[in-house]
């Protein structure tokens, strides 16, 4: 799922569709622009759909606009009228059906400041094993090389996979190094259980915890 208002972000989130279908995953949902819709993401009591959407799946990957409380979208499908064009962190609680690990790459979305657990951590684990993204602004840029560029979901798959079969942290890491310029923060916040995940098939990987025992927060300069 995506959001298209910036140029790159669908070159980052297509990126990482792609490659992970090529390593054998089904590619479930790839929507973007007016087909992404915030309801996808939020839980059904304030009207959502994540039951069927962003929590029927294992991995998400969300490119677009964010800030501490939440992130864009360019259309307005929310289901009980409260934050418009937005999942708000109170609307959101994942893992209670399916999903593993989201990738939520708007600017801000895990700023440390105040209590980042209190936001995206306690209310939001329901199962969930980690959430990927930012303390900081990020640029909308691809990988640039030396020929071309490449894109920062592919590289993150790869690092995942082919480039020492990372854990999911650590090739988000090296991913986001690769990716953005110096002063720009990347961040994780992952149960204590499930920092340590790799991706199944390519190394050790631990059960839901609904709640976790404990939050982890981790944030690095690219």
């Amino acid at each position: 799922m995506l959001n298209l208002a910036l140029y790159w972000t669908r070159e980052e989130a297509v990126g990482f569709y792609q490659a992970l279908g090529e390593k054998g995953w089904k590619k479930q949902f790839i929507w973007g622009n007016d087909l992404a819709w915030e309801s996808d993401f939020e839980k059904r009591s304030v009207g959502g759909s994540d039951n069927v959407f962003a929590d029927d799946v294992d991995f998400v990957y969300f490119a677009g606009h964010g800030n501490q409380l939440g992130f864009y979208f360019g259309t307005e499908h929310d289901g009980d009228g409260r934050y418009k064009y937005m999942v708000h962190y109170s609307g959101a609680e994942w893992g209670d059906r399916d999903l593993e690990w989201a990738a939520i790459t708007g600017c801000m979305v895990l700023n440390k400041t105040g209590s980042v657990f209190d936001r995206w951590g306690w209310p939001v684990f329901k199962g969930l094993h980690v959430i990927l993204g930012f303390d900081t602004v990020r640029y909308d840029m691809p990988i640039y090389t030396l020929s071309s560029w490449v894109s920062p979901g592919e590289r993150f798959v790869e690092y995942m996979t082919d480039n020492g079969a990372n854990k999911i942290t650590t090739a988000w890491v090296y991913t986001t190094i690769d990716w953005q310029p110096s002063g720009v923060r990347a961040a994780y916040l992952a149960t204590c259980k499930n920092e340590n995940d790799h991706l199944p098939g390519y190394g050790s990987v631990l059960g839901d915890e609904n709640p976790p025992s404990c939050l982890v927060y981790g944030f690095w300069e690219c």
